[in-house]
Order: structure tokens, then C-alpha cells, then sequence
């Protein structure tokens, strides 16, 4: 063989090594779906505002609200937590690479500490949309931010004797027993009257399980002068118009 020829094929498979090296980076330039996800979470987990800004779509929506909302109650969970894990065992991409939308679900295990701790596990369906790469359209710890809120308008409703902040708690469907949700608010307003209460949760353990979720809620309350020992509550909550309320366990077992 000519050294001419020799020269000739080796430029040829150099431009073609070129060639699919720049396709592989060209493929390789954007994280996946799932990757996405999990630095979201990441980022989330260590309060890391600008890096959660860069997996989220400019026209992110969940029940909650928008970007804005998302990442305030970023800040407000800074605040309010002293350190946070969150863990993505097992994650699966739906539609990945054939449409402009893909979803992925994945398996959470999740802890945040600080004046109360709040674990967390279950699964989870994050929303992602192509912009310069996949980015977070939806989803992301909606039904975590959501129930902290419901728990937090459940304590200030009963430490400011208020059966229509209670009520608000409610799912239209609320049922223990024989108790429904209009005999929940009349036992609440007769049992609390004026009477000074306080509500000190000091945990939390939500598991997601598809349309429901439970909760416990390890608390302790005082009314008037009397402080009760450490409790638990375990709520069984449901969507109501997209938003998480509280659907049995108020007076579970008691229908006076």
C-alpha cells in the first residue's frame, strides 16, 4: 500500500472519529429526564436556590403555584429546617426522547429537620418539558410543601379557636365513623370553646400512597392549664380540587 493511501484512510477515519466524538458530545450536552430530577432534588435537599432555578421550565405550574411560589417556599423551608436529605432510590422516564413533555416517577425517601422533623417516602410524579434541555414543569415536592401547609393551618386553627380555619382543613368527604365533616367542625368548636390551646407536633412520617396518603403526627397538646401527655395522631388525607386535605382520623374510633 502507497504511503499516499495509507495517508488517505487515515485522515478518513480520523475526520470520522472527529465525527463521532462531536455526535456523542452533541447527545451527551443535556442530562436526561431522570438526571434532571435527581439534581433538582439535590439542589433542593441543600437549599441551593440558583442551582434549583437552573432544573426548572421558565412556565413551571403545580397546584401550589408557579416558579415564584416554588422557589419561596424554598426560602421559607430554609428557614425553617436546619438540614434536609432526600434520596431517589428507583426512577422510571416515560416517554423519554419521543415527546416534548416526559414524566418521571420515581421512589422518595426524604427527611427534613429542625423544630420538627418531617420523614417522607413513597412515590412521586415529576412533570419535565423540553426548553434547552429537559426541565422541571411540575411536581417537584408539591405534595410535601402542601401537607407541611395543611398541618400548619391545622395547628394555627386550633390555637386561635377557629372552627372555619378547621374546616378548611377538611375534605368535603371527611368521615370517622359516624362523624362526618359538619359534626368534625361542631365537636371542635364545642370541645375548644375560648379555651386556650396549644399544639406542639414535634414529628412527622407521610407516607405517599397513590390517591392518599397517611400521616402521623407525634404531638403534644395543651388546653388551659392541662398538658396532655405525647400523642399520636394518624390522619388519612385525599385531594380535594388538587390540594391535599384531611379525609379520616380526627376522632378515629370515637363517636361521641
Amino acid at each position: 500500500m502507497s504511503p499516499l493511501k495509507v495517508t488517505v484512510r487515515f485522515a478518513a477515519r480520523s475526520r470520522l472519529a472527529t465525527m463521532l466524538l462531536a455526535t456523542a458530545l452533541a447527545l451527551g450536552c443535556h442530562p436526561s429526564a431522570s438526571e434532571v430530577v435527581e439534581q433538582a432534588h439535590r439542589a433542593f435537599a441543600s437549599f441551593d436556590r440558583p442551582a434549583l432555578e437552573n432544573t426548572l421550565s421558565h412556565a413551571y405550574l403545580d397546584a401550589l403555584g408557579d416558579r415564584e411560589v416554588l422557589l419561596a417556599d424554598l426560602d421559607v423551608l430554609k428557614r425553617r429546617f436546619a438540614r434536609a436529605r432526600i434520596k431517589l432510590p428507583k426512577r422510571s422516564t416515560l416517554d423519554e426522547r419521543s415527546a416534548r413533555r416526559n414524566t418521571v416517577i420515581a421512589d422518595i425517601d426524604a427527611e427534613f429537620v429542625g423544630d420538627q422533623t418531617w420523614k417522607l417516602d413513597g412515590s412521586v410524579r415529576i412533570e419535565l418539558e423540553r426548553e434547552d434541555g429537559p426541565k422541571i414543569a411540575s411536581g417537584l415536592l408539591t405534595e410535601l410543601r402542601d401537607i407541611i401547609g395543611l398541618m400548619d393551618r391545622r395547628r394555627a386553627a386550633f390555637e386561635a379557636n377557629d372552627p372555619e380555619g378547621f374546616d378548611s382543613t377538611l375534605h368535603p368527604n371527611y368521615r370517622d365513623g359516624d362523624i362526618d365533616r359538619n359534626q368534625a367542625v361542631q365537636r371542635f368548636a364545642r370541645d375548644i370553646g375560648q379555651t386556650p390551646v396549644r399544639l406542639f407536633a414535634m414529628n412527622y412520617r407521610l407516607e405517599l400512597r397513590g390517591a392518599n396518603a397517611h400521616l402521623d403526627e407525634h404531638y403534644i397538646l395543651s388546653v388551659g392549664s392541662r398538658t396532655f401527655p405525647p400523642a399520636i395522631a394518624r390522619f388519612t388525607l385525599a385531594r380535594s380540587a388538587g390540594r391535599w386535605r384531611i379525609q379520616a382520623g380526627l376522632y378515629a374510633g370515637d363517636s361521641r
